[in-house]
């Protein structure tokens, strides 16, 4: 058997200070965080457009454009940062559990890692890179852990992005863990349980509703680990999953168009059918599991538009709020704070990556 690279960097938390870039179908964001003595700062924030076509379903196309943009945002953020981390999405990480005695060596651990890995891996194993971390250790000795792996192309990709903006990849992180990271910053006040519900006492889960270019992703977490999650293509009311202008976000479009036209009612079919799909996922969800959500958090180019939150509210009957990651943050003084609270709710999966390079 001949033994994939081990990616120590895809879990666990970072050694320095990281920038945390999300890359979109349209558009990337960039966030980097520090650690102050009062908690956590924003040190830098920023987007920057990316060329049509140049990823596709989650995949770099074309990696020199990537890497130009990305190059254009860290320029202009004026951020000095050398180490960027990515996410990748969820359907391209493959991860199941193994419980091995605790006080197994490390190199005995990582050996039958592998000779898993070799069962529930579909593809040569030089093929991919493989992460694990121990989450729990039980009364009776044995080791808990969580196994990670991704096609090492897909790492090479990142990696070239990473060079042509003159950057080191240094972590690799699937996209849903982005999310139960960054949840404390978005969640501070959560409601309790429904009634009937097991654990009055305990917070009800609550949802992140990420609406994209391309794409809404739905997460429901509950104490803080996700629990839920589903993927929907769907055509978002906004051009883009991010503002263009980096420099300034533009407002929701306003409609001028008689109630009557054409173009208002296809503009208001879009909108509640948008409204009317993410009803149905808290449906499918609640039904699957019993379980009612607390609040329902929305980010991405969608939920820009006011109406969205609004209507939403209206129809679900529970509290809807734009995703806020630095609400609760100090921003670095060379920030422009109502630029980044335009930005905010496009930045939820780029500071859960940034959050990996603070502790």
């Amino acid at each position: 058997m001949k033994t994939p690279p081990l990616l120590a960097r895809m879990l666990g938390l970072g050694q320095r200070a990281v920038l945390g870039v999300d890359l979109g179908t349209s558009a990337l964001k960039l966030v980097e965080l520090a650690t102050v003595p009062a908690g956590l700062k924003v040190v830098a924030a920023q987007t920057a457009p990316i060329a049509a076509g140049a990823i596709k379903e989650g995949k770099i196309v074309d990696a020199p454009a990537v890497g130009e943009a990305l190059r254009s945002a860290v320029v202009a953020s004026r951020s000095h940062t050398k180490n960027v981390a990515f996410a990748i999405p969820d359907a391209m990480v493959l991860n199941w559990t193994l419980e091995l005695p605790a006080d197994l060596p490390e190199t005995e651990m990582e050996m039958q890692v592998l000779l898993e890995a070799e069962k529930n891996i579909p593809y040569p194993l030089d093929e991919v890179a493989l992460d694990f971390t121990t989450t729990e250790t039980t009364a009776d000795g044995q080791a808990k852990l969580f196994v990670a792996a991704i096609r090492r192309e897909l790492i090479d990709s990142l990696e070239e992005v990473a060079g042509q903006a003159g950057l080191t990849l240094k972590i690799v992180d699937a996209e849903r863990f982005c999310f139960e990271r960054v949840h404390p910053l978005i969640f501070r006040h959560v409601p309790k349980s429904q009634e009937g519900q097991e654990g009055k006492d305990s917070a009800a889960p609550v949802a992140i509703m990420d609406l994209g270019a391309a794409n809404m992703r739905f997460y429901v977490l509950e104490d803080g680990q996700l629990i839920y999650n589903r993927d929907e293509s769907f055509e978002p009311l906004t051009q883009g999953d991010t503002p263009t202008n980096a420099a300034d976000p533009p407002a929701p479009q306003k409609r001028n168009d008689p109630p009557d036209s054409p173009d208002h009612r296809d503009g208001l079919n879009t909108r509640e059918e948008l409204i009317a799909r993410i009803d149905h996922l808290l449906q499918t969800f609640h039904n699957s599991s019993q379980k009612r959500i607390g609040q329902l958090v929305l980010c991405g180019g969608a939920a820009l538009n006011p109406l969205v939150a609004k209507r939403t509210e209206a129809k679900i009957n529970l509290p809807v709020v734009l995703g806020n990651p630095f609400a609760w943050l100090e921003k670095s003084e060379r920030l422009n704070h109502k630029r980044l609270t335009a930005m905010a709710p496009f930045m939820l999966l780029a500071t859960g990556l940034a959050l990996r390079g603070v502790h």
